[in-house]
């Protein structure tokens, strides 16, 4: 009989296996699009390796947080990486999970920062700590609407994050 606690080493070992699957081609994809912009059957392919990759990894990571919740410690951000490039219906369904995990700080609050603004933008909102945006035709970045744009800086800070200029900048600067 194995314990909650080996149990939950076994789930630690696996969330590091998932993210390398989750990873590595997106990895290959940036450099493709860097290397060989035209080359769009790679860049198809590729896509159709990362889309059936993150399709399996959703299910394991919604059986593993169903059954444990977000208690592993770092592996928390590796639960995010997978629901962060899920569909709508699943980010909201544990946006509340991360939330708590992020007050009991199982988890960055920048991540869950990110999911809550990323939820608000694909529901056609202004996004709260101003995470998500566009690169212009200068390949400029620059966020999206916000709530209360001359707060934004405030709430970043409560949460542990850089300010947005900061950010714009770190965006800026890949």
């Amino acid at each position: 009989c194995v314990s909650k606690k080996e149990k939950i080493e076994e789930i630690r070992t696996e969330l590091n296996e998932i993210l390398k699957i989750d990873q590595e081609p997106r990895n290959r994809i940036v450099e493709l699009w860097q290397t060989a912009p035209n080359d769009t059957l790679s860049q198809r392919q590729l896509g159709m390796e990362i889309w059936r990759n993150d399709s399996i990894n959703l299910i394991r990571m919604c059986e593993i947080i169903d059954q444990y919740g977000l208690v592993f410690g770092e592996e928390n951000e590796i639960l995010w990486v997978v629901i962060q490039h899920a569909s709508l219906e699943v980010q909201q369904k544990y946006l509340p999970m991360f939330v708590e995990a992020a007050e009991q700080r199982n988890i960055k609050g920048e991540l869950v920062a990110m999911l809550q603004d990323r939820i608000a933008c694909r529901l056609g909102q202004p996004q709260i700590y101003g995470t998500q945006g566009n690169y212009n035709e200068n390949g400029i970045f620059q966020p999206v609407a916000m709530i209360g744009p001359e707060k934004v800086n405030e709430r970043r800070a409560s949460i542990g994050m850089n300010t947005l200029e900061e950010y714009i900048e770190q965006m800026n600067n890949q």
